[in-house]
């Protein structure tokens, strides 16, 4: 069984925080979940990296429960639905990191008017979408090289996730 739960706050700290009182609550009624999978963006969160190190930490204690980010945004994962790219994001003016990929965004078809929590976007994009997992691989695979993580995403991961469910 999925369970998307909403969270009660937008920083990566607070999803763990949250992610880990659901973890708990389920251990505790005697079926604890596989894996729960906390999904957050880097932007430019300060606990961005303390959330992270402490998904892996909950793991290794034996609470199952995962990192899927996405750096600078959630938007950078649509992106790769329409090509390959491995383009840094910065901050410029008053646009955050992450405006700045929603503005690349905008630019492609069908996605003028995006906004954020949009409704129809897996709709636009489900043709796209091996392509996309095949860029997010592509460009894991690069970042490692080069060690970058801007841009990155795991949302792919995610998305496998769910196929296997599926099947």
């Amino acid at each position: 069984m999925v369970r998307i739960a909403p969270n009660d706050g937008s920083s990566p700290d607070r999803i763990v925080a949250h992610a880990l009182d659901l973890y708990n609550e389920d251990a505790a009624s005697g079926d604890a979940y596989d894996t729960v999978y906390c999904v957050f963006d880097r932007d430019k969160h300060d606990t961005f990296d303390a959330a992270v190190k402490r998904t892996k930490d909950l793991s290794a204690a034996g609470k199952s429960l995962e990192a899927i980010t996405s750096t600078p945004c959630f938007e950078f994962w649509l992106l790769l639905h329409f090509g390959y790219t491995n383009q840094p994001f910065h901050a410029s003016g008053k646009k955050s990191v992450a405006d700045q990929a929603v503005a690349k965004l905008k630019t492609k078809t069908g996605f003028a008017k995006y906004e954020k929590g949009q409704k129809g976007i897996y709709t636009i994009l489900k043709d796209k979408l091996d392509s996309a997992l095949s860029h997010a691989e592509q460009l894991r695979k690069q970042s490692a090289a080069v060690l970058s993580s801007n841009p990155a995403t795991e949302i792919d991961k995610l998305v496998i996730e769910f196929r296997k469910l599926g099947q």
